[in-house]
This record gives C-alpha cells, structure tokens and sequence, in this order.
C-alpha cells in the first residue's frame, strides 16, 4: 500500500458539485464517487472526536 499525503487545500468539486476532486502530494488527481450501495451497516465510521480541540 502506497503512502499518499493530502495536500491542505487539495479537496474541491467537480462542476456538478457532486463528486469531490483531491489532488495528491504526487501529482496524482483523484475523482471520487458515490458508492450507492452502501449503507451505515456496510460502511461503518468509528470516529472519536479528539478530547482538546484547539482553535487558531
């Protein structure tokens, strides 16, 4: 598995605004779309918001 960064300020949208753009830290351009068949129980998210939160 290859190690790829995202640049900070890499996320946009196509021109429809429904499938979203990164660019990577090797020049390499991704489009995403929609998986339609997923749902909550397939896909998971087990995300825990970290305790500090710091604000600049």
């Amino acid at each position: 598995m290859n190690n790829v960064f995202v640049i900070s300020g890499s996320l946009d949208y196509d021109i429809t605004g429904s499938r979203p753009v990164t660019c990577e830290a090797d020049k390499t351009i991704k489009m995403w779309k929609e998986d339609e068949n997923a749902t909550p129980k397939t896909h998971t998210v087990n995300f825990k918001a970290p305790i500090d939160i710091r604000r600049f």
